[in-house]
């Protein structure tokens, strides 16, 4: 049986708002019983004319932003089942009846204080939205302080509303990347993000998964952050400005290149403190092409490193292989090729045959590959999942089951939302797990290579991706994993090397205490100063009163 919730609003909804109502009744777990109206804000953090934030936003126009009335969420007929009532309204003054209403909980789009008062009047108590990391600060402005103060991510929770004295139980949490170039970019895959949050708690209840909803309460944020002045508003937009132009810069004269390399040290050392990798170059190949996420295999005593081969050309990757003697890579070569891309292979052994299933996010599909002649020859034998865009998917078998773990590929999500899928056969049916995402963190979301052990405890490494794509490692202890738990922490970084390879590190393959690891940097592209120099003979062209109808002829001419 669905849920019964009360909506406790002040004045208009945001769509992304009304979004959140609308997926919760979709959802089937919970319907909308009642609204429950306060007065507005009090004028010191209202969204009232002049308000720099305000006018900021509202001159974007952000689809998630946009006012809607409350009486979008009213039915326009019946409903199609006769035995329920339509929403009914109440004013947040009145206790007795809101509580008389059965309600099994409050979702509020209101601030704190409006909503205290509704904390005792439903089963499961009052959630609220808070817009900010409130381990370092609160706001009435979300994302604006991020960016203005150029922090790594930008932070948000869905809390459990339980006395004055703290922010709440936290029944969700997410870590997002703050994009310094595009503010509206920011809020917009921000709020995003948002929209099932009541939905994923609303979940746990009816699968007697809801242990959060009794965790300790979190302590209100350190710092309060208002709104920004007329001054502020202007210096975030030249800041934009120029992040943006530093990026068009990076983007127009550079290009991204990977390669592969042998990562110095053991494992205690990866657990234990955090590190400045040292890496030795293993791999070569051509113009054109990068190498990234190795994983490490050994057969018969021979190492083989398994990783994509990315072909600019094609835009798309291939899964290669090279062998390692005396500490170098041999040629690589091209072992399996679909149409789509391929990426991260995970090769391992099981039942006597030895596996490879790479990344194929493209195809919306998790498949198994067999080697038919190692390492040079593989079969598809088996799709693991289909129709899921699961993102650097990493296999581990752990108490008698196989576990699946990957990265939402839909939308804005590819390097936040965690998810797990559990078989007890590597063939069988897999299943989501109850707390899917199980993590929303661009920190330590994304996987970044095979799980492994040290002194008996189980590591996750993870990717980094909070200022770019790789950025550095970091490495997960994990704590619970279950069918209906998941906990890990952070525990340690492996930050990029120094020298040429210093922008990025995001894969990690060990066996034993020999690792490999992908490294990033930024390789110039000497195509970018030809198409200024096109840019500033058509500019100086048409200054000068050339017909464009004639710079097409010439550009025609000398095959452009």
């Amino acid at each position: 049986m669905a849920l019964k919730f009360g909506l406790h609003i002040s004045g208009q909804l945001r769509a992304w708002q009304q979004s959140c109502v609308k997926n919760l009744e979709a959802s089937g777990l919970a319907r909308l019983s009642c609204i429950i109206r306060s007065r507005d804000e009090p004028s010191g953090d209202s969204e009232a004319q002049g308000n720099p934030y305000v006018e900021f936003v509202r001159g974007l126009d952000l689809p998630s932003q946009r006012n809607l009335p409350a009486s979008v969420l009213l039915p326009k007929q019946p409903h199609h089942d006769s035995r329920l009532e339509p929403p009914v309204s109440f004013n947040a003054d009145s206790t007795a009846e809101i509580s008389a209403a059965g309600l099994d909980f409050i979702l509020s789009f209101c601030t704190k204080n409006l909503a205290f008062p509704l904390t005792t009047v439903s089963k499961y108590g009052v959630w609220y939205f808070v817009f900010s990391d409130i381990s370092n600060f609160d706001s009435p402005a979300p994302c604006f302080w991020e960016i203005y103060y150029d922090h790594d991510v930008t932070g948000a929770a869905l809390l459990k509303l339980v006395d004055n004295f703290s922010a709440g139980i936290p029944l969700r949490t997410g870590y997002f990347p703050t994009n310094h170039t595009s503010f509206a970019r920011s809020v917009e895959t921000f709020f995003d993000s948002l929209l099932d949050w009541p939905t994923f708690v609303c979940r746990e209840i009816t699968q007697g998964a809801h242990g959060r909803g009794n965790a300790p309460p979190t302590p209100d944020a350190p710092e309060h952050y208002g709104f920004p002045t007329v001054s502020q508003v202007r210096s975030l937009k030249k800041s934009l400005a120029a992040s943006g132009k530093a990026l068009q810069r990076q983007n127009r004269f550079y290009y991204i290149d990977w390669n592969i390399g042998r990562l110095m040290g053991d494992a205690s050392s990866r657990v234990t403190r955090d590190t400045l990798a040292d890496v030795s170059i293993l791999c070569r190949y051509k113009k054109g092409q990068y190498v990234a996420d190795p994983c490490l295999f050994v057969k018969d005593e021979r190492p083989f490193v398994f990783c994509e081969l990315y072909l600019y050309g094609a835009n798309k990757g291939v899964i290669s292989a090279f062998e390692i003697n005396n500490g170098r890579g041999s040629q690589l070569e091209v072992v399996i090729e679909e149409p789509f891309h391929l990426s991260y292979p995970q090769v391992f052994e099981y039942a006597g045959s030895i596996y490879c299933m790479p990344e194929s996010a493209h195809a919306r599909q998790v498949n198994l590959y067999e080697a038919t002649n190692f390492p040079f020859a593989w079969k598809r034998v088996h799709t693991l999942l289909d129709n899921v865009a699961a993102v650097d998917s990493t296999l581990l078998r752990f108490e008698n089951k196989w576990w699946l773990f990957f990265t939402d590929g839909e939308a804005r999500r590819f390097n936040t939302h965690l998810h797990i899928w559990q078989a007890s056969d590597l063939l069988g049916d897999w299943k989501p797990h109850i707390r899917n995402p199980v993590k929303i963190d661009v920190r330590s979301a994304r996987p970044a290579g095979q799980f492994f052990w040290h002194k008996n405890c189980l590591y996750r490494p993870a990717q980094d991706c909070s200022r770019t794509y790789g950025g550095q490692l970091r490495i997960n202890k994990i704590v619970k994993l279950s069918e209906s738990e998941f906990e890990e922490s952070i525990v340690t970084t492996i930050a990029p090397p120094v020298g040429g390879y210093c922008k990025g590190i995001h894969t990690l393959s060990s066996v034993g205490d020999y690792s490999v690891v992908d490294v990033k940097r930024y390789a110039f592209k000497p195509s970018g100063i030809v198409e200024v120099l096109k840019q500033t003979a058509k500019d100086t062209a048409l200054k000068l009163g050339v017909p464009r109808d004639t710079i097409q002829l010439l550009k025609k001419r000398i095959g452009q």
